[in-house]
C-alpha cells in the first residue's frame, strides 16, 4: 500500500517541531522524507 502524508508548517518557529516529529516517525518508517524550504 502506497500512502504519502504533507505536513506544512509554513512558519519558522515550528521546524523544531517538524523535525521531532520526523525524527521519531523516521524509527518506525525507514522510507520516510523530508523536504525544508529555506
Amino acid at each position: 500500500m502506497n500512502q504519502e502524508v504533507i505536513i506544512s508548517m509554513a512558519v519558522t518557529d515550528r521546524t523544531d517541531s517538524i523535525l521531532e516529529v520526523y525524527k521519531e516517525t523516521l524509527k518506525a518508517h525507514k522510507n520516510l522524507g523530508i523536504t525544508l524550504q529555506a
